[in-house]
């Protein structure tokens, strides 16, 4: 296999370590069993912070106002999505009730290295960025994650974020009139 195909990727990010804490750079993404477990229809009201390896293990809807839903904590972890979505609160069609909300993105990693977002799985209808890396984050892999009607970018990586990956990621219905900058 070529190191550039999706069978590769799978497999580089695949499920092999069983020990959640002890990952280095780009080794697999542990199974996680004692890790953070999102899900069976969790609603989310204010910012939840993890900092261990998470994974969904079941929808997850999303109130929190002008605040990330998730953020990432701490440097060297990953968040599986596992096929769910996380929904926030913004129009089911257009994205944005009126306008976007400063702030209020879907899962917010900022000053970290070597996270991990792995899909496959939905994050949509949030009132500002997604996914957002940020602030010296670097080495943070999103791949997988299908993003839709959103009010902001899909995936956004800001100044001073460097060396990150975005592989085999959609984005669908983001942006508005007013910002429309939509995609990736």
């Amino acid at each position: 296999m070529e190191v550039g195909d999706a069978a590769s990727s799978l497999l580089r990010w695949g499920h092999q370590s069983t020990n959640c804490n002890a990952r280095a750079w780009r080794e697999p993404l542990p199974d996680c069993r004692d890790g953070l477990r999102l899900g069976h229809s969790r609603h989310l009201s204010s910012t939840l912070t993890i900092t261990n390896d998470s994974q969904h293990v079941g929808n997850v809807t999303c109130s929190v106002t002008g605040a990330p839903c998730i953020a990432f904590g701490a440097s060297g972890i990953s968040l599986k999505l596992n096929g769910f979505s996380i929904t926030a609160q913004a129009d089911p069609v257009t994205g944005c009730n009126g306008g976007q909300t400063g702030g209020e993105h879907g899962i917010n990693v900022a000053g970290l290295r070597e996270a991990i977002i792995q899909g496959p799985g939905v994050v949509q209808r949030f009132r500002a960025h997604r996914i957002r890396i940020a602030e010296g984050s670097s080495r943070v892999l999103v791949t997988q994650v299908t993003i839709s009607t959103n009010c902001m970018s899909g995936i956004i990586v800001t100044l001073g974020a460097s060396d990150n990956e975005l592989e085999g990621n959609t984005s669908v219905r983001n942006g508005n009139g007013s910002n429309p900058c939509g995609g990736i």
